[in-house]
């Protein structure tokens, strides 16, 4: 792109603009193989697509799924478009639309290959979503079909193209911030028991919660609440599922804000 223009006159371009999609998805921890950045296992990894890059710049290493922004696709649109080209889950019944996250559009973003100086500017609009546990085999299996996609342990990540690392590391921030019932609105079926919702905040807090602390802090959730179910098919005491009360139903009533993880 613009190869004619040298690099000075490249730094006086119009910026390009781009998008890049952070999709975060739990994998379930394997007692045999523990992260390696920590010695006691959470219950799930997680884990994110990223494209392994075939040109230069940075040709061999590995970047966010996006890319520049089509003229005919709104900033929304071309999200949308990457996140099923990465995951393969458009038209899902749940109907994911990633979230604009933060614009990046530093001056010494994209340096030429080879070259001391920066070349062509390009803004990138991040975006992030979280996928549903039981749908991340099927994110996975568009991976084994694409000799250049592949999911990655957040904890060991190959070497990054451009500042994708600094975006993957932004986008971790963001999801640590998440509130326990768009975690569960995100990543869990609409009844589920606290000991899935649990474990996921545990992951993403890494650090283990009171399973007693955590139940109190659920009993004063606004929309987080008990049905008059229990899980079936467990070989000892079956616990309570859980469900979200809807917006509708929460407008009724006068609420606090939404509980946060409870780390005592």
């Amino acid at each position: 792109m613009h190869r004619w223009a040298n690099v000075t006159e490249r730094q006086n371009l119009q910026p390009v603009l781009a998008v890049s999609v952070i999709v975060f998805g739990f994998r379930k921890s394997q007692p045999t193989s523990p992260s390696p950045c920590r010695t006691t296992p959470l219950p799930y990894r997680i884990v994110i697509p990223l494209v392994e890059r075939i040109r230069e710049p940075f040709r061999g290493r590995y970047a966010l799924p996006g890319g520049p922004l089509e003229p005919a696709l709104s900033l929304d649109e071309s999200a949308a478009v990457t996140f099923d080209n990465a995951t393969g889950l458009a038209g899902h019944r749940r109907g994911y639309q990633p979230k604009q996250m933060h614009t990046f559009g530093g001056l010494n973003r994209t340096p030429e290959q080879n070259e001391p100086s920066p070349g062509l500017r390009v803004v990138t609009v991040a975006y992030w979503t979280l996928l549903q546990l039981t749908d991340l085999d099927a994110a996975q299996q568009v991976a084994e079909s694409d000799p250049h996609l592949s999911w990655w342990d957040i904890d060991d990540l190959p070497e990054m193209a451009f500042d994708h690392r600094h975006i993957i590391d932004q986008a971790l921030e963001t999801l640590r911030n998440i509130q326990l019932d768009a975690l569960a609105q995100a990543t869990l079926p609409s009844k589920f028991v606290l000991a899935d919702l649990r474990e996921l905040a545990e992951t993403i807090q890494s650090t283990r919660l009171d399973p007693g602390n955590f139940q109190r802090t659920i009993k004063n959730h606004p929309r987080i609440k008990p049905t008059g179910e229990f899980l079936e098919g467990t070989k000892h005491r079956p616990p309570r599922l859980y469900t979200l009360e809807t917006t509708e139903a929460l407008e009724t009533t006068a609420t606090p804000e939404t509980t946060e993880v409870n780390h005592d």
